[in-house]
């Protein structure tokens, strides 16, 4: 849990990881792959967003006290980044109840922090994040459709929706039109994470 990388990936599934993996290599080239750490994943035990849901207080817990051992002015090179999926509700719905874990968790830390100030990403597509791979590779999309039991080579997508996603997050104009609504609400808290 309290693993000293400067990035933990708390996220469903391997393909979330590898997305956000790939994104963190383009936006920091030269970030070394030891640095990111996926969390445990569910793996069978239970769906993945009960699994992230369930292990989101510790890992923000592990989070505070990673930071808690840097200096004030290092504290914003250790960032959390969660990829849950929305599946048949909002992201709102998602983001609460993140909010809702923060405010019953059993430790004063996590109760008192304000996660939009520690360097945590919320990443939350709405079915699946293959949604997003092919809408940064360029495909127009429908949010509601699931395109996760499409047979592509999503593997093979992932290294050209990592750049995209890094390009549109480091535009500060305006995303493109075609920008799902969940992506568009991930590349914002992608901004938030400082350097």
């Amino acid at each position: 849990m309290n693993n000293p990388a400067p990035v933990v990936i708390l996220a469903e599934d391997t393909r979330q990881a590898r997305l956000v993996r790939a994104y963190l290599r383009a936006r920091h080239p030269n970030l070394h792959h030891k640095q990111i750490y996926d969390a445990p994943m569910a793996n069978g035990k239970c769906s993945g967003s009960q699994w992230v849901a369930e292990h989101y207080a510790n890992e923000l817990l592990a989070h505070l006290i990673r930071r808690s051992k840097l200096p004030d002015a290092r504290r914003s090179e250790k960032w959390l980044i969660v990829v849950i999926d929305a599946d048949n509700r909002t992201v709102q719905d998602r983001l609460n109840e993140f909010r809702d874990r923060i405010t019953h968790s059993q430790d004063e830390r996590v109760r008192n922090c304000r996660a939009e100030s520690i360097n945590i990403a919320h990443l939350i597509p709405k079915w699946s994040i293959e949604t997003w791979i092919l809408n940064l590779n360029g495909e127009t999309i429908d949010e509601d459709i699931r395109y996760k039991m499409q047979n592509r080579p999503w593997d093979r997508l992932i290294p050209s929706a990592a750049k995209e996603l890094h390009e549109w997050g480091r535009n500060t104009g305006n995303l493109p039109d075609s920008c799902a609504h969940s992506l568009r609400q991930g590349i914002t808290e992608l901004r938030q994470l400082t350097t």
